[in-house]
Order: structure tokens, then sequence, then C-alpha cells
């Protein structure tokens, strides 16, 4: 909690960097591609916090507010979700732009757009006006920022309009068959997000505005839409790492891929008969799949820059590896990104097979569910700081008979608060927690408690996900472009100079 706020503000006001630059290249009238590179720091560090943000906002929801889940499609979690999406299709796109100086509109379209979208999450947030964990409570601040998102969509987009002929493409997408068109159609799929997630967001406040209806639009609306397209973005993910710019040809693309394809298929079938006792739904093995694939092309397209390093040099692998990386940090630093987000689609599945119980156990009775056997104890009273728990004492057993924990789910009682809050019992290990909800004491004579119990299966591979992304970025970071650097030189030997003079 004391770092998941101040990683979203960070996010939040660590785009109005790349966005103020693209307004001042608009107003002075220089939009060359010098504000990408100039920016590009920025705008990585800003992703970087917002997507830290987000992980350990779900992983707060998770421990804390005990209801066995992450992510609850709730609004407030929406309005810093949506800036995450389209500040990923900027990073995406500002790529072609450096390389092949193309999608300039678009990407000051995509900088506008990220930079309104902190300005909508902070006015959900702060106006009071949804109910949610999150939000804070009413306040007279939400026309002033309603008053300033209108300003920047006005001033900016009247600025593109009229310097939209400086920003025309120097080339054309030359084949279907492209990095060019693999980039575009993530950017069109994770703005087509965007859009779903704020359509499904500001829709009830719309509807009870104009109508006075009050909606309610749940988590099936958004699950239904968005994880088609994220099985998409999944498969171009893996597709834009091997295939290459500006032309590529039908049989590359199968040389590339032949290998990643076998071994995806292979592995989602190995896995559909080690699992076949969980009866999973066919998403399960879509995203198996797709997880597998793109792991196969990160792994093929390092070992092959390794193996021609190896034709080079007769250095141990080692020293090999770090050369091949060094070389070129902010694409491995990206693939490196990538699988980041492979294990958290690989957290995201564990959700389609976990299992929920609400559990009566009687004192020394053991009870069964999936691998393990619970056995209550007894009820305990016991202070933490200025709060008094009452536990369940709960013995955990493997199939085997072996006492794996003593967990104590319980319920907690603070002074100042009338309802007592709940403090989840969590027990890790690498495929699966077990996860224990103290529900209600019930009466008897030898006692007994009624527990929530869940099985999440992969939950703790989202989590993993952050420090990878700590390390991508990081990587990712290392490089600077040599025509900034070069730009940068010159800029400090005016500046010199022109002290020299004045001096």
């Amino acid at each position: 909690m004391a770092i998941h706020p101040p990683a979203l503000y960070l996010g939040f006001i660590g785009f109005s960097v790349p966005f103020a630059f693209a307004m001042g290249g608009l107003i002075k009238g220089k939009m060359d591609n010098e504000w990408v590179m100039t920016t590009r720091r920025w705008t990585l560090m800003a992703w970087y916090f917002l997507s830290a943000g987000l992980i350990l906002g779900g992983q707060l929801a998770y421990e804390e507010l005990g209801w066995g889940g992450f992510w609850a499609w709730d609004p407030v979690e929406n309005a810093a979700f949506m800036p995450w999406l389209t500040g990923t299709a900027f990073l995406h796109s500002v790529m072609i732009q450096e390389k092949r100086n193309m999608l300039k509109i678009w990407n000051v379209v995509l900088i506008i757009l990220t930079f309104g979208l902190t300005i909508v999450g902070t006015f959900l947030t702060r106006s009071g006006i949804i109910n949610s964990v999150h939000a804070f409570t009413q306040s007279e601040i939400g026309p002033a920022f309603l008053i300033f998102l209108a300003l920047i969509l006005v001033i900016g987009f009247s600025l593109l309009f009229k310097r939209i002929q400086m920003l025309e493409s120097e080339h054309k997408i030359e084949s279907v068959l492209c990095r060019e068109n693999a980039f575009l159609a993530q950017n069109v799929l994770l703005v087509g997000i965007a859009f779903t997630v704020l359509l499904g967001t500001t829709f009830p406040l719309l509807a009870e505005a104009v109508r006075g209806t009050k909606l309610s639009i749940q988590a099936p609306f958004f699950n239904t839409i968005i994880a088609q397209m994220g099985y998409m973005l999944l498969l171009l993910m893996g597709i834009g790492t091997l295939i290459a710019w500006r032309k590529s040809s039908w049989e590359g693309l199968l040389r590339n891929f032949k290998n990643p394809l076998i071994l995806a298929t292979a592995g989602t079938v190995f896995l559909a008969w080690f699992l076949s006792d969980r009866n999973l739904l066919w998403s399960v093995h879509t995203i198996f799949w797709l997880t597998i694939f793109v792991t196969a092309t990160i792994v093929l397209e390092l070992f092959k820059a390794v193996q021609a390093k190896s034709r080079q040099t007769e250095s141990n692998f080692l020293k090999r590896l770090f050369y091949v990386i060094s070389r070129n940090p902010r694409r491995y630093g990206g693939l490196l990104i990538h699988f980041g987000v492979i294990l958290m689609f690989l957290g995201f599945a564990g959700t389609f097979f976990k299992v929920e119980r609400n559990m009566t156990l009687e004192s020394g009775v053991p009870e069964q569910i999936g691998e393990y056997s619970l056995k209550f104890q007894q009820v305990e009273e016991f202070k933490v700081g200025n709060a008094t728990h009452r536990a369940a004492i709960v013995e955990v057993y493997d199939k085997d008979g072996n006492l794996l924990e003593v967990m104590k789910p319980a319920k907690s009682f603070y002074p100042t608060q009338p309802q007592p809050l709940t403090e989840v019992a969590i027990l890790r290990s690498f495929l699966e927690d077990l996860y224990l909800i103290f529900s209600s004491e019930n009466g008897g004579e030898q006692g007994s408690v009624t527990l929530r119990v869940f099985i999440n299966p992969l939950i703790g591979w989202s989590w993993m996900a952050l420090p990878v992304f700590t390390l991508g970025v990081g990587l990712s970071m290392s490089y600077r472009p040599k025509s900034l650097v070069a730009h940068e030189t010159i800029l400090r030997e005016r500046y010199l100079a022109a002290q020299a003079t004045s001096s």
C-alpha cells in the first residue's frame, strides 16, 4: 500500500513529459524524430511505474481485501489500465517512427490520448462520482479536471490538425508480411481494448446522467470481449519478434516459425494430458499454446544471435550471451519485458481452473479439497498491534499426510472500526496458492468454523512479472541512440561557446 499509489502517480505524471514535448514541437513547427528519442526514457519510466502500480494493486487486492482475486474491473482499476494500454501502443509505435519515419500523426494522437486518459483516471478517482473501494470521497475538484481534459483534447488536436502536413510519412508499408504491420495490428488491438474499457466504465455514468437509470456493467462484459483481443495481442507479440522489417517472404516466415509452432503444439498437448483431470476450458489451452509459442520465439531469437556470435569467436557461452545483449540492450530488454507479459498471462490462465468452495470444518475432523487436507483445531484470540485477531487455527496436510503449514485465517477488530476486517491466510507454492478466508464461527459441542477456500493455480507467476519488468526496463534504459548523443553534444558545445562569449 505504501508503494502502489505513488507508483501509479509517477506513471500518470510521467506521461506529461512526452506530451509536453509533442505539444512543444507542434507549437514550434519542429516535428522530426528528436522529440520521440528525447522522451524515450521518460516514456519507458512512466510505463514502468504504471505497470508496477497495477501489479502491486492486484497483489494488494489479493492479500488485503480478502475476496480471493486480484482484478475485478473496478472503475478505478480501469482508470489506471487505460493509459497503460495506449502508452504500450505508443512505445511500440514510436519504434516505427524511429526506424522508418512512419506513423508520425498516429504517435501524436496516441500521446494525446494517453495523457488525456491519465486526467480521466484522476477525475474518476477524485470526483467521487463512482462507488469504489479505491475512490476518494465527494469532491468539488471534478469539474476542474473535466475542463482541463477538454482543453487538452481541443488544443492538442487543433495543433495536430494545423501541422498535419509536416507529419506525413516519408515511407509506405511495402508488404503485408512485415514487422510494421504486426506493430500496427498490436496498436489497433491495444487502442480497441482501451476503448472497450472506457465504454464499459463510463456508460453507466452517462446512462444515469441522461436517463436517470442506474446501470452496472460487470466483469463478464469485459472478460468476454477483451479476452479474445488479449489472445490476438499475445500471438502478435510472438510474430513481431521474428518477422523482419519492411518485407518478409512466406518461406522466411515458415523457416522462422516452424520450431516455435511445433514446440507450442507439443507443449500444449502434453499439458492437456497432464491436466486432464481438471476439465480445462479451451481458453486455458489457448493461453498455454500462445505462451509457449511466444516464449519459444524469444528463446530461439536469443539462441540464433548467440550462435551467430560463436562463428566469430571461440569464447564461452556466457561471454557471447553478454556481448549479444550489450550490443542491442533495447531489443533484448524488450524481449525480457515480453517474457514478463507471458508470466502475467499464465497467472490469468490460472483463474480459469481455480477451485472455490465454502467449507464447514468440525474441530479435529479433516476435510479434503484438491490435494490438501484441512483440519480445524480451535479458535484463538491474540493481539496484533492495536487490533484483536480472532483466528481459526487450521492444520494443512498434503495427500501423503505430511503437515505443510498451520494457517491462521482471522477477523481483526480495531477500536475505531465498527466492522471486523478480513485477514486471509495464504500457503504459497510454485504452482498454486491455498487461500483461506475466515467466514464465520459456529456453535456446537465440538465447535466449528466456516471457511471460504480457494486453490488459485499459477497466481504467483503474475507477481513475478514485476521483477522481470524491472530488469527489462533497466536494460532498455541503457540504450542511447547515437543520433541523440551527437545532438546533445552539439547543444552542449553551443552552450559552452555562448557562455565563453558572454564572459
